[in-house]
This record gives C-alpha cells, structure tokens and sequence, in this order.
C-alpha cells in the first residue's frame, strides 16, 4: 500500500513577537528563522518521520527547487513527483508569540499552479485501497478530489484553510476527515453537537477532530468515539503541530494499527512538537515519540 501528500510546499519565515501585531500598530520582532513548510511539506515528513514511506507531490519555485530536493532527500520523503515553476515558491509570513501560539499569513506562488497535469501523473502511481493526504493550499482542489474518488483510493482530507470549503469542494468524495475545532464547526455548518452533525452530514466518514490543549477525539457511524487527552506540555511554537499530529496518525494507519494507536502516537508526537520552534524543523523521530510513550 503506498501512501502519497499532495499539497503545498512552502518557506516559513518565523518572527518571534511578544504579541501579535494590529493595524496601525508596529511590533519588534526578537528572531526571525527561516526553513521549509506547507501543509503538504510537513506532513510528509511527518509520516516519513513516523516510519512510512511517502510520496510528496507538488509545485516549488524554479530558483528553489535544488534547495528543497535536497532537504526532502535528506528527510527520506520521495519527491519525484515535486513540479518545478515559474512561479516563485509559496511563503508564510508567521508571528509566534511567547505563549506559543501562532498566527500566519500564506502567499499561495507555486502552490497555486498545480494542474490536471499533474494531478493525472500522481494518481497514476496509486491504486485502489492505497492513501492519499490532501489540504486546502493548493489550486485545482476539485478537480483533485473528484479524480482521486473515481480512482478508489482511500481519501485523508486535512480541510485548512477552511473558509470557503464546505461550499467549494466535494467534502462528500472524502473517507477521513481531520479537523480542528474551528474546522470541524465550518464543515458542519454548525457550533451545535458539532460531531453529531458531522456524522449526519458524512455518514460514509470518519472524523479526527483535535481540540487544542484539551485533547483529540475519532468518531464515525456505529464505532465508539475514541478520545486522548492532550499531554500537558510548556508549549514553545505550535507551528505544525496540526501537522505533526496527522502524518503520525497517517504513519500507524499505513502500518496497519488501530485507530487507539494511531491516536496515542499522533498525540505524542504533537506533544513533542510544540515544545520546539519551527514547523518541519520541530517534528520528532519516532524513535523519539516512542522513547516518551515508553516513559
């Protein structure tokens, strides 16, 4: 069974403010780091990170694309199917502040010239049964989405951004969903029993839901809900965390595990994640997240 992300690729820039910046008003930044991301990036390392193998597929700048290939090399994460444009590559402009929190700002670049082309070429190399991680980062998501259902491949789908989605995407097309709070309100349409809703809306999916500080839920029709605590941690940056937590997910579901192991390794890894800065930088090995579940 393979296992492949299509989505964005990124450059992070990171400032480290004391809080975040309003109009009119001009904060000093502390540190600036720099380093690869993008939903599609990060959680490929992730699930590489967690001891799967992973196709990435995606678009990067021409003038970028030596540098990110050997960082994906280097990552183990199979980038054969990484377009290079003429468009500049995608960049986040992100501001953490001292409590660990962030907020972003996302320039689309090369993200945005993924085609049909490209979308042929990568669904050619899967098979039916076999896993496919999509987000909101990149253009032709339809298009993507309908395609990847008619080939009958298992379907993750990481709705982020959210806004606009329920109306502009075939959400139905999805197997698995995984959500934020936030999120997961958008999708149902409702701040109401919101997973009862989604099940209602999607009773042919199944939904991961994480609930910030407090925990991560599972749920679908007819199963019991799974539920983990979140580990109480100092958080750092919770720059990818998100991430972090679905390629750890994604990692025990391509190796076989139940949804209680790929829930408690995707929790851990989470945990271990934002007490580093950084979002690709701040992923853990697994040998790592396994060493603190060990304990």
């Amino acid at each position: 069974m393979k296992t492949m992300v299509m989505g964005s690729i990124n450059i992070d820039y990171v400032y480290r403010v004391a809080r975040f910046t309003r109009p009119g008003v001009t904060v000093p930044a502390s540190a600036l780091e720099k380093g690869w991301g993008g939903k599609g990036l990060n959680q490929s390392v992730a699930i590489r990170s967690g001891g799967a193998d992973v196709l990435l597929a995606g678009c990067v700048g021409r003038e970028d694309s030596a540098e990110l290939l050997a960082f994906l090399r280097e990552k183990g994460v199979d980038a054969h199917l990484v377009s290079r444009t003429d468009k500049p590559t995608g960049h986040t402009i992100i501001q953490v502040n001292e409590a660990g929190e962030n907020s972003m700002l996302i320039f689309g670049g090369a993200n945005r010239a993924v085609d049909g082309e490209l979308i042929g070429r990568a669904l050619d190399e899967l098979a039916p049964g076999d896993l496919l991680v999509m987000q909101n980062e990149i253009s032709n998501m339809p298009l993507l989405l309908t395609r990847a259902r008619a080939k009958g491949v298992r379907m993750i789908l990481n709705v982020s951004p959210v806004e606009g989605a329920p109306d502009s995407l075939p959400l139905e097309t999805a197997d698995l969903f995984f959500l934020n709070e936030h999120e997961a309100k958008a999708v149902a349409r409702t701040d109401a029993d919101v997973e009862g809703a989604l099940l209602r809306r999607y009773p042919a999916a199944a939904f991961v839901i994480t609930y910030g500080a407090k925990g991560a839920a599972v749920v679908a029709a007819g199963v019991r809900r799974l539920w983990a605590d979140a580990h109480r941690v100092r958080a750092v940056d919770t720059t990818g965390a998100g991430d972090t937590f679905l390629g750890y997910y994604v990692s025990r579901m391509a190796k076989g595990a139940s949804n209680e192991e790929c829930l408690r390794y995707a929790t851990q890894a989470a945990a271990l994640c934002v007490q580093r800065p950084g979002a690709a930088p701040s992923i853990p090995l697994l040998e790592e997240v396994e060493r603190a579940l060990a304990r």
